[in-house]
């Protein structure tokens, strides 16, 4: 992020080069990373640690998306356990290509897909080791549905090949 997080008087700071702003100030996502660097320097989180952390993508452009992903490496190659939720197909699949490739041996990678079969049933999970591991995937479900609708639009657009017009 290019600067330091601090503490001055109860309130969070960013301290950057072109001057300090008040956390509050910063983007959403922003503060979600400056957050867990202030966690990590104030001994907070450390080796043997757990670190539970809901939808870290939320407000974050793709790029920060990807650092977010190396951040999570790091602190697990630093003996942090870490539970993440997320919707984010690339947070995701980031994730799942590293260990399907084993690019990251010595950071175990895990994935947990929960579902109903009834709207008002009981949760049920599916678990494997990389994202298209588990049986029932909603991202990747929804990913597909996705496709199929590009793919209608483009067999039904006027002079597409197999359109009906």
């Amino acid at each position: 992020m290019g600067g330091k997080v601090s503490l001055q008087g109860g309130r969070f700071y960013l301290l950057r080069k072109d001057g300090s702003m008040e956390a509050h100030l910063v983007a959403e996502g922003l503060r979600k990373i400056a957050c867990l660097a202030h966690m990590v320097s104030n001994g907070s989180l450390t080796t043997n640690g757990i670190l539970f952390w809901d939808e870290p993508e939320a407000n974050l452009n793709p790029q920060l998306v990807s650092l977010v992903v190396d951040i999570l490496l790091e602190l697990g190659k630093r003996g942090v356990q870490i539970f993440v939720t997320t919707h984010d197909y690339l947070l995701s699949h980031k994730l799942s290509l590293l260990s399907e490739y084993r690019k990251q041996p010595d950071v175990p990678i895990r994935f947990f897909a929960f579902y109903r079969k009834e709207p008002h049933g009981p949760a049920l999970v599916d678990a494997g080791d990389t994202m298209a591991e588990p049986l029932t995937n909603p991202i990747l479900d929804e990913f597909s549905r996705h496709y199929d609708f590009e793919r209608k639009l483009f067999d039904e657009a006027p002079g597409q090949e197999g359109s009906a017009a």
